[in-house]
């Protein structure tokens, strides 16, 4: 799901049928989970930790302030508390928009099978989202808006369907506070890592302002 130029009419289509796909999966594949409930619950200022300690072992451009970072920390402590609450759920970990191939007309086939794992609710609906920003880094920022409203429009969308459109907001969260400070090393080009961490903060605040009035 990706062309440059951007044809947005053709995007449409395409997350139309990549999210039919996504409630096909939900209703198929992952209703009966073959792997056990891990034993220890989930932690996220564990896993939070541990990526701090890659950035810094990395020490990638452009760097994050102390005030940043502190901020960050609490956005993260945030969502752990959240999580303490809630029951992991068996996916497929690593959903993207790659991990879907057509096989004939109307059925497809799921790869990157080493990634079923059990997750917190709705982060397979937002992981392909939050993965796919990461190859468009280069496209101009009016494109990269473009991209993320139509994304999010079809993920609360379909979030709604399927009865998570708490969680999902949740799940928005974490992955907008990972992408900053972790996922937006890989893209290649310091300038547009920046960019796209600059184009990402103001949605992370408003979900953080949003949720912590509700929690």
């Amino acid at each position: 799901i990706q062309a440059k130029p951007v044809d947005f009419e053709v995007l449409v289509e395409q997350l139309d049928e990549f999210f039919a796909v996504i409630e096909e999966y939900r209703e198929n594949c992952i209703t009966k989970p073959w792997l056990p409930v891990p034993a220890e619950k989930l932690d996220y200022a564990v896993a939070y930790s541990q990526w701090l300690e890659m950035r810094a072992k990395n020490s990638k451009e452009p760097a994050i302030s102390d005030v940043d970072v502190e901020y960050y920390q609490e956005i993260a402590s945030f969502v752990g508390q959240y999580m303490k609450g809630i029951t992991p759920k068996f996916m497929h970990g690593h959903i993207s928009v790659n991990e879907f191939k057509r096989n004939g007309k109307d059925s497809y086939v799921i790869f990157s099978n080493l990634f079923w794992k059990y997750r917190w609710p709705a982060y397979d609906l937002v992981f392909a989202y939050s993965w796919q920003l990461l190859s468009i880094a280069s496209f101009p920022e009016v494109d990269i808006k473009s991209h993320m409203d139509l994304w999010l429009g079809k993920i609360r969308e379909t979030a709604e369907k399927l009865g998570e459109s708490k969680e999902v907001e949740y799940a928005l969260l974490e992955r907008t506070l990972a992408q900053i400070n972790f996922d937006a090393y890989l893209v290649p080009d310091v300038k547009d890592r920046g960019k796209m961490q600059a184009i990402l903060r103001p949605f992370l605040e408003e979900q953080y302002s949003k949720l912590a009035v509700l929690a």
